[in-house]
C-alpha cells in the first residue's frame, strides 16, 4: 500500500525528488522529520544544524525529509550545500507553492521511519523544545505520557489530538494500576502543588 502511495506521488506534475531514492534505504530508520519550507534562505541552514545537534544527542537513528515548497528564493541551492554533508536528510523539491498542509502529506508519504514528526522549518517550533521537556520528566515508567502533557502544558506548547489504534495483548495486573495510580498522582503534585515544570520553564526563560 505503501509503495503504490509513493509511487503516485512521484508522477505528480512538477514534483522532482533529490538524494536519497526510496529502493537506496536499506535500513529503516528508527523516526522521520518531515520538514516544509518556503522561502528560508534566511533560517534554512541553522535550522538543520540545531536540528541535527538535537537528533544526535539522542537519537542518530533518523532522517530528516526536507520538502521544499516551491521556494522562489535561495532555499533549494542552500539545501544542497547542506545535503552534501547529511547523510541523514532527503529532499523533496516542487516548483510551484502548494501550502503547508501539501508539503508535510507529501513528505510523510516518502517517508520511511517507524514514527513520523515534523517540525516547522522557520523555526517557529524550536527543536529544543524536545530536550528541555525530556529534561524536566521524572517518570521513568507507568504515567510517562501523562507527565509528558503536564510539562507541554506548563510549557505553554499546543496539544494535538490524534486518533490512533491501540491493540492489548495483555492485561493490567493490579500491582500496575496501582503503581500507575501512584505516578498519576505524583505528576498531580509536581503539576499543581509544587509548580515544579512551571519553576523550570521560569528558569530556562531568565537564562535566555
Amino acid at each position: 500500500m505503501q509503495k503504490a502511495e509513493s509511487k503516485s506521488l512521484s508522477q505528480l506534475p512538477q514534483t522532482i525528488t533529490i538524494g536519497s531514492k526510496d529502493s537506496d534505504i536499506k535500513l529503516r530508520p528508527r523516526i522521520s522529520i518531515v520538514i516544509p519550507v518556503h522561502n528560508e534562505e534566511e533560517n534554512i541552514a541553522f535550522s538543520l544544524t540545531r536540528i541535527n545537534h538535537v537528533l544526535n544527542s539522542v537519537l542518530p537513528d533518523y532522517e530528516i525529509l526536507l520538502v521544499n515548497d516551491g521556494s522562489n528564493d535561495n532555499t533549494l541551492a542552500l539545501i544542497h550545500q547542506q545535503q552534501n554533508n547529511d547523510p541523514h536528510l532527503r529532499v523533496i523539491s516542487y516548483s510551484l507553492n502548494k501550502g503547508k498542509g501539501h508539503a508535510i502529506k507529501t513528505g510523510v508519504l516518502r517517508s520511511s521511519g517507524k514514527v513520523i514528526v515534523f517540525l516547522d522549518g522557520d523555526r517557529d517550533v524550536s527543536p529544543d523544545a524536545l530536550r528541555r521537556i525530556f529534561k524536566s520528566v521524572a517518570v521513568k515508567r507507568y504515567a510517562f505520557d501523562v507527565e509528558l502533557l503536564a510539562i507541554a502544558n506548563a510549557f505553554d506548547l499546543k496539544i494535538k489530538e490524534m486518533p490512533i489504534d491501540i491493540t492489548l495483548k495483555s492485561r493490567f495486573r493490579i500491582s500496575e494500576i496501582t503503581k500507575m495510580f501512584i505516578d498519576v498522582i505524583a505528576v498531580f503534585y509536581r503539576y499543581r502543588i509544587k509548580r515544579t515544570y512551571q519553576k523550570r520553564r521560569e528558569s530556562h526563560t531568565e537564562i535566555l
